[in-house]
This record gives structure tokens, C-alpha cells and sequence, in this order.
């Protein structure tokens, strides 16, 4: 019978689960450990790129095991053909980002998809899948899954119990997330401890009060913020990855800044490492271990929206007015912020380039030997920068532009797309130089110019 008066319990919304018709076990490596006792299976294919709590069921149980290489594409290296009935494979769903993909793997039940990244995919009908709300939302434990078959074990499971693990979620409220994270470290290790139990009443309960559909909405808009702001430098390819629907976990940003991870961490952005066992497990040319030292996963969670995006000292000038973009970038400087400079993958920096804060090199560009760039400039989509040149702050230069060996450019300057810059030659600051022009010799300081050759037409007004 329910108590009636007294004193009162944690107040939760009253709603659902959004995996009501899973079974709910009390965490996901359980739910993992669950399948390969149900299906009695004697050897396990599991992925390189995973967290090593994956082998914990796999070595309690006594199970052969092996590794399996990724592509670029994050889908797996391996002939299914080759899998035996009592052989078991695992998929990740990397960062809820692989719907397409599993969708176009064989209907072999012994698949197992682990979806502990992407708590919203749907379990298709042919495979075991598993799910670890951790990762989404603030609850001490918890997992689901999901049988083809829907067939469970034989087995009387005692039910968890949660209440005495849930200091790290309100240390996290009541004081910060470094008060909490020796909290969490700890329950982590308690959950690994723990026998293949029920979820408990509590998780159910805090499981039953989210508004999974403005999760679900937060989500995906800060990854599309994410996505547009990045996409240029982000050596992932997530547009091949991804569905129609999809809810990710956070943001992968694959990018070869090594510095970065720590310089976020240094501005309360906190950033995990998938994985770093896999340094242990891998050679250092595998892309496994490439995909661990350069991965940074951007949190994109309900907790935030696109304003908040992010309480950091870093900025970056996105656009091109001339009439504006000095004094934009001269006021956040002047306010403690700094610029960071972006350049893309496909851009070719030669040596003892010196280039400043705050400057776009976008794709296709080739910097050559000992240039000076200052800072706040912007350099176009396949436009050349030549030896020994010095491009001074706030320049713009539009695409395919070629600014030969040893010329000067002054600030706060434009040279509009196609134009050519001969070797010696000086532009000064504050001009534009028009589109397809052939400068041969110097331009005074205010001047706007262009022809072929370019000539002095009349002066800028900005």
C-alpha cells in the first residue's frame, strides 16, 4: 500500500519513458552482458574505437573475443560472411550519427547494435540493441534493451537501488561540476561492481520526468549551429553519416589542434576522450588512434541553447564589411577577448609563416615560405600568399587571388577576387583593388583601384 502524508519525496513531473517497452536493466554494459548470456554466443567482434567497460561482460562471462578496424566513414572493416551463428558482432552508433549505415547492414541476428550514443534511435527489428541514458540526461544509472525476438532470460534479477549514487548530480547543482566529478568517478566504478540487476524505481522515476521531445529539439538545433559555424574545418565528413532523423549525442569535431581539448577544458567547456584505452589497444598509424587524439566532442545537450554557445574569451569574424569588421574585432579585443584563427584542412601553410590572431584560411589557399599575416584577415577560397610578403591587420583577400613574392599590403585593405599582385609591389592601406586587376605598381594609401593594368580611380570613402 503507498504511504499517504509525511514528509515529501523529490518532486518529479509525472510522465513516460520514452523506451517503456524495453526491458530496463541497470546500465548498458549489463544490458550488453544481458545479450550475451540470452544468446549464449562464444566469441564477440568488438570495434577498436570503444570505451574498455565494453569488456568487462565479455571477460566476466569468459567469452573469446576480437578487434575490428573503423573507416573514415566510422563503419566497420569486416566480411560478415565470415560471422559464425554462435559469434556475436557489435556496431556502435557513433555519436547517433550511424542510423543510415545500420540500416544497410545484413539482417543477421547476431548483430548487436550498441546505441549507448544515441539514446532516440529507433531498435530495428532484426537486431539486439541497447541504450545508456547516462550519457543524455542526469540519472546515477540505468540502461534499456531491446531483444528481435523479444525473448528474455530465465532469470529472477533482484531490482537496484539508486538513491545512495546520486551525489555527483547534486553536487553538480549545489555546488559545480569539479565538486561533483570524484562523485561520479566513484559511481561509475560501484555500477561496474554490480550484478546484472533491474532498473530502479528512482531511475524509472527520474527516467519518467523528462520532456524527451524538447530534448530531442535542443539537440538537434545546436548541432546544426554547430555544423554550419564548422563543416569547413571539420575533417569528419558527418554529411554522409547522417539520416534524416537523427538526435545526437554531441558534436564531433575532428580537427588535428591537439592544444584545443585542453584550452576548452580551461574555459569550463568540459570535453571527454573517446577513448583513451584505444592507445593501448592500437597502432599509432591506425585511425582508431587518430580518432582518439584529435576528436573533439562538443557538448550539444538540452542544457543549452544556441545564446549560450559558449561563455569563452574566444571569437572569430565571420563576415566581410570592410566598413565594420576593424571595429568589431578592435572591441572584443579591447574587452578581454582574443581571436582565434581558423584554417582549413586543405589549405597548404609553407615554413616560418607568422600568421596573427583571428584569421580565416579557407580551402584551397596556398601560403608560401616566411609571410607575416596579421591579424583579423581573411583569405579566400584558393587564393595564393607568396614569400615573404606582409599582409597587415584587418585585410581581406577575396578568392583566387595571387599576391606575388615580397609585396606589401596595408591594413584594413580589400583585393577583390582574381586580382594579381606582381612581385615588389606595395598597396596601401585602406584601398580596394577591384576584381581582376593586374597591379604593377604601388597604390597609395585610400585609394580604390583596378584594370588592367590597375589604375588609381578615384578615393575610398570608408
Amino acid at each position: 500500500m503507498k504511504a499517504i502524508g509525511g514528509y515529501f519525496e523529490l518532486e518529479l513531473s509525472e510522465g513516460s519513458e520514452y523506451h517503456k517497452k524495453a526491458i530496463a536493466l541497470n546500465s548498458g554494459r549489463h544490458c550488453f552482458e544481458y545479450i550475451l548470456r540470452l544468446r549464449n554466443y562464444q566469441k564477440v567482434y568488438i570495434p577498436y574505437y570503444t570505451c574498455e567497460v565494453i569488456l568487462e561482460p565479455i571477460k566476466k562471462l569468459n567469452l573469446q573475443y576480437e578487434y575490428y578496424h573503423i573507416n573514415e566513414k566510422l563503419e566497420p572493416h569486416f566480411d560478415f560472411s565470415l560471422l559464425q551463428e554462435n559469434e556475436a558482432f557489435l556496431y556502435t552508433n557513433y555519436f547517433g550519427l550511424k542510423d543510415k549505415y545500420i540500416n544497410t547492414l545484413p539482417s543477421k541476428h547476431n548483430i548487436i547494435i550498441d546505441n549507448c550514443q544515441s539514446f532516440f534511435s529507433k531498435p530495428l527489428p532484426w537486431f539486439d540493441t541497447f541504450y545508456s541514458p547516462r550519457k543524455f540526461f542526469g540519472v546515477p544509472d540505468g540502461g534499456y534493451l531491446y531483444t528481435y525476438d523479444n525473448s528474455k532470460l530465465d532469470l529472477n534479477l533482484e531490482q537496484a537501488t539508486s538513491y545512495n549514487r546520486c551525489s555527483h548530480l547534486l553536487k553538480r547543482i549545489d555546488f559545480s561540476a569539479e565538486k561533483g566529478y570524484n562523485d561520479y568517478k566513484k559511481n561509475d566504478s560501484i555500477i561496474s561492481s554490480e550484478p546484472l540487476m533491474i532498473m530502479s524505481n528512482l531511475t524509472h522515476r527520474l527516467l519518467s520526468s523528462i520532456d524527451y521531445n524538447y530534448c530531442k529539439v535542443k539537440r538537434q538545433e545546436n548541432f546544426i549551429y554547430f555544423h554550419r559555424q564548422l563543416e569547413n574545418i571539420n575533417l569528419l565528413n558527418i554529411d554522409l553519416m547522417i539520416g534524416n532523423k537523427f538526435i545526437p549525442m554531441n558534436y564531433p569535431l575532428l580537427i588535428e589542434k591537439p592544444y584545443l581539448r585542453r584550452k576548452l577544458i580551461n574555459q569550463k567547456i568540459f570535453i571527454p576522450q573517446y577513448w583513451e584505452n584505444v592507445f593501448n589497444w592500437t597502432k599509432e598509424t591506425d585511425y582508431e588512434q587518430y580518432l582518439t587524439r584529435y576528436l573533439i566532442a562538443l557538448p550539444i545537450d538540452q542544457r543549452y541553447g544556441i545564446k549560450d554557445k559558449f561563455k569563452t574569451n574566444l571569437f572569430h569574424i565571420g563576415f566581410g564589411d570592410m566598413k565594420y569588421r576593424k571595429d568589431v574585432y578592435e572591441f572584443f579585443v579591447n574587452n578581454g577577448w582574443e581571436g582565434i584563427t581558423i584554417i582549413h584542412p586543405s589549405a597548404i601553410i609553407g615554413p616560418d609563416a607568422r600568421i596573427g590572431k583571428g584569421v580565416l584560411i579557407e580551402a584551397g589557399c596556398l601560403i608560401t615560405p616566411n609571410p607575416i599575416i596579421g591579424d583579423n584577415v581573411i583569405i579566400n577560397t584558393g587564393s595564393q600568399v607568396n614569400h615573404d610578403n606582409i599582409i597587415h591587420n584587418h585585410v581581406h583577400i577575396a578568392s583566387g587571388v595571387v599576391a606575388s613574392g615580397s609585396i606589401e599590403i596595408g591594413e584594413n585593405t580589400l583585393i577583390d577576387n582574381g586580382a594579381i599582385i606582381t612581385m615588389n609591389q606595395k598597396v596601401g592601406s585602406n584601398c580596394i583593388i577591384g576584381a581582376g586587376s593586374v597591379v604593377t605598381k604601388d597604390i597609395p594609401d585610400g585609394k580604390v583601384a583596378y584594370g588592367v593594368p590597375c589604375k588609381v580611380i578615384r578615393d575610398n570613402i570608408y
